[in-house]
């Protein structure tokens, strides 16, 4: 998915524009030290920020970029409101390969991982029974 602009934003090409522009005026070089070319440098980052803004307010009327109050905002427009966040829930399933003479104890809350960065947390406890190879339980997410 690309990144949709309006405006150009590349600082580079917005540095170059504006001091090719004021060299034009003066019909001279502007050198570094030149006050000329100073102040085109601090116009040139003002400029880039204002651009960003633009794109960032235009992009916004878009459902794809729209967030906070804008987005509630597009929502409202379409009879359609912002849900409330909730924790991601999942089946998780735990095993062995071979049965156990005993039965094995899942605590709820036992905290689960495949990445290493996301977690999930056991809802509740559940008994792996002797001679059982699985049992599932439900987990919801650590973080939204």
């Amino acid at each position: 998915m690309s990144d949709l602009k309006f405006i150009e934003t590349d600082a580079g090409k917005v540095y170059d524009t504006i001091l090719g522009d004021l060299e034009n005026g003066v019909r001279e070089p502007l050198y570094p030290g030149d006050e000329r070319r100073i102040f085109g440098e601090s116009l040139a980052q003002v400029i880039v920020s204002v651009y960003n803004s633009v794109n960032d307010a235009c992009r916004q009327k878009m459902l794809r970029y729209a967030r906070g109050s804008v987005l509630d905002a597009l929502g409202e427009n379409r009879d359609t409101p912002r849900l409330n966040p909730t924790y991601a829930t999942t089946t998780l399933r735990f095993g062995i390969t071979e049965p156990m003479a005993s039965n094995i104890i899942i605590p709820a809350g036992l905290r689960v991982t495949g990445d290493f960065v996301h977690y999930f947390l056991t809802d509740a406890t559940v008994v792996l029974y002797a001679g059982a190879l699985t049992v599932d339980v439900e987990a919801t997410a650590e973080k939204g």
